[in-house]
């Protein structure tokens, strides 16, 4: 029988993850996870072909949180009218709303969102 499995493929990514919110996208990499884990590298490459694996989950991730958050954004501002409130905000004047809302989603969310758009 084969040993029972120590580290998940969830626990890898919500460390990678928690990687990417403090040092950003760049700073994830399997000797930190591993470090974070504390065992080798071996049981992050047994859950994931590459490095490139992981952060293309994470920018699943991502994208996935800012079309909820968009989502429900322009619902709210859809029940209160707030729409001229984000075309008022220093520096965002003539904006359009999807750009504004991009602007106060990267600034509030937990993860730095460079690697989403560039």
């Amino acid at each position: 029988m084969p040993p029972k499995v120590k580290i998940t493929k969830d626990q890898i990514f919500n460390v990678a993850l928690n990687i990417a919110r403090e040092s950003g996208y760049d700073g994830v990499n399997a000797r930190e996870i591993a470090k974070i884990l504390n065992c080798s590298t071996q049981p992050i490459f047994s859950n994931y072909k590459n490095m490139d694996e992981i952060k293309k989950d994470i920018v699943v991730y991502s994208i996935t949180l800012y079309k909820k958050y968009i989502k429900n954004e322009i619902n709210e501002k859809l029940k209160t009218a707030e729409f001229s409130d984000f075309r008022t905000l220093p520096g965002l004047e003539g904006m359009g709303l999807g750009s504004c809302l991009f602007y106060e989603f990267c600034n509030n969310a937990p993860l730095k969102y460079s690697h989403l758009y560039i």
